[in-house]
């Protein structure tokens, strides 16, 4: 089984804040609706995989590119 983890484990791996992680989530999930790594719940929380996390690195880098 794979670990799950949280917004802020997230977070730190990025080295970013976690109400910014939260808010650049948010953006991710209206931009790309049926993205599964974006919308693992357990319960009422976002957990996340290590693939989940390196799906949202590369999602992330690639808003990045299409802004310059």
């Amino acid at each position: 089984m794979n670990k799950m983890y949280e917004i802020k484990d997230v977070a730190i791996r990025l080295n970013r804040h976690p109400r910014t992680v939260r808010k650049d989530i948010k953006e991710l999930q209206l931009k790309f609706p049926q993205e599964s790594a974006l919308r693992t719940k357990v319960g009422k929380r976002l957990r996340f995989t290590e693939q989940h996390i390196e799906r949202i690195i590369e999602l992330c880098s690639n808003q990045n590119a299409d802004q310059t």
